[in-house]
C-alpha cells in the first residue's frame, strides 16, 4: 500500500522533483540528520510529537518528498495522509544511505552540548543563543539572555534570526531546534548551530538559569 500512495523513487527520479519544486521531508533520528542530510530537506524525527509538529509546520497542499528508514515508510505515510497530504511524490528507494555516492548534494548541522555552549557564552564574540520552545517554557527559566523565537512562529519571523555570524538554536531537548535548523536552512540560511540536549541537559547539569525579566 506505501507504494501505491507514495512509491520508491531512485535517486536521479528523487533528485529531479526536488529541484523541481517538491519539498523534502527527512524523518530519521535528530543526530543521523544533523550528520549528514539532503541539503534544503526538512527535518521533523519520526517520533511521539511527530503528528504534530508535521501537521502545524507543513503545508499538506505541498508536494513531498520522503527521506526515511525504509521499515518506516509505511507508519510515515499513513500519518501524513492522516494529516491531509495528498500529493506525496514518493520515498527515496534504499532510503538515506543511497545518497552516500551524492555527497555534492549532502551538508551537516554542528551541534554542541550544554558543557561547550557555557564556554562560547563566556568567549568574545559570544554566539547568539535563540530559544525556539513555546513562550510559556521561556517564561519559567532561560540560558542568559537568549531570546525567544517559537518554533510554531520561526517562519513568519525568520528575519529575526541573524543573517551572520555564529547563531545556535536551543529547545528543550534538541528535537525543536533541529526542526528549526532545518527549516532555516530550507529558506537559505546556513552555518545555524544546534543545541544538543536543550535546555534541559543546561538545567540538569546545575548551570545558571536565568528567569524572565531578569
Amino acid at each position: 500500500m506505501t507504494d501505491e500512495f507514495c512509491p520508491a523513487l531512485d535517486i536521479p527520479t528523487f533528485l529531479s522533483l526536488k529541484e523541481g519544486g517538491a519539498r523534502v521531508l527527512d524523518v530519521r533520528s535528530g543526530p543521523d540528520w544533523a550528520a549528514s542530510h539532503l541539503r534544503g530537506s526538512i527535518f521533523i524525527g519520526l517520533s511521539q510529537g511527530f503528528p504534530n509538529w508535521a501537521g502545524a509546520l507543513l503545508d499538506p497542499k505541498q508536494a513531498w518528498l520522503l527521506i526515511s528508514d525504509p521499515a518506516q515508510n509505511a507508519v510515515v505515510v499513513q500519518v501524513l495522509q492522516q494529516l491531509g497530504f495528498s500529493d506525496l511524490k514518493g520515498h527515496l528507494a534504499g532510503g538515506f544511505v543511497s545518497l552516500s555516492s551524492h555527497a555534492q548534494e549532502l551538508t551537516s548541522t554542528e551541534r554542541v552540548d550544554h558543557t561547550a555552549l557555557a564556554k562560547e557564552l563566556d568567549g568574545d564574540p559570544a554566539p547568539c543563543l535563540i530559544d525556539v520552545r513555546q513562550p510559556q517554557e521561556w517564561q519559567a527559566g532561560r540560558i542568559g539572555s537568549a531570546p525567544n523565537v517559537p518554533l510554531t512562529e520561526l517562519e513568519a519571523r525568520k528575519h529575526e534570526i541573524p543573517a551572520e555570524g555564529r547563531v545556535i538554536l536551543q529547545c528543550q531537548g534538541g528535537y525543536r531546534s533541529l526542526i528549526a535548523a532545518s527549516l532555516m536552512e530550507y529558506h537559505g540560511r546556513e552555518g545555524l548551530v544546534d543545541m544538543a540536549g536543550g535546555f534541559g541537559s543546561w538545567a540538569q547539569s546545575g548551570l545558571p538559569v536565568s528567569p524572565a525579566g531578569h
